[in-house]
């Protein structure tokens, strides 16, 4: 998917965009209570920072993202060594809202990059650490659109000509 950079700048204020999984109840689908499923999210782009959900295992990881472990009541916070700078704030600015807007402030976040026991945690939740972290990839492709993690369709429905 490609946003063009007004498109991108028209969200600044609000956050920027997050991708998620989902759509709203309807006649084709109904809302059932959603259970609190853990994920993993990426915080990726040089000039406009996208967030969104990868595989929660620790192969998803690699030294230049930042990353979000979002366990429930615990929130951890990893930016890779090469990150850049407005992927840390978006990443610090997600991870924040997370914490205030989805758990009403009932969750802990924490830095494993900062605490032994809280790195142990993160890696283990995510099926142990590495030997080797995945080395950076290269964010043009993010910001061009070409990234395959970053690939959605949008699609509309409508009846305007009088089919579906």
């Amino acid at each position: 998917m490609y946003e063009s950079d007004l498109f991108m700048s028209h969200f600044k204020k609000m956050g920027g965009l997050e991708y998620l999984e989902g759509g709203i109840e309807s006649g084709f689908k109904q809302a059932t209570k959603k259970e609190f499923e853990p994920r993993l999210l990426q915080c990726k782009g040089a000039r406009y920072p996208r967030v969104f959900a990868v595989d929660m295992k620790a192969d998803s990881v690699n030294q230049g993202d930042v990353f979000i472990l979002d366990l429930n009541d615990k929130i951890y916070f990893w930016p890779g060594d090469e990150c850049n700078v407005k992927e840390k704030m978006k990443g610090l600015e997600i991870t924040t809202n997370i914490r205030k807007s989805e758990r009403h402030c009932h969750a802990e976040i924490y830095f494993p990059k900062e605490n032994a026991e809280h790195d142990k945690e993160f890696w283990d939740a995510l099926g142990g650490k590495p030997a080797v972290i995945n080395p950076a990839t290269d964010d043009s492709a993010a910001e061009a659109g070409n990234d395959p993690n970053m690939t959605y369709s949008l699609f509309k429905v409508s009846n305007d000509t009088g089919k579906i």
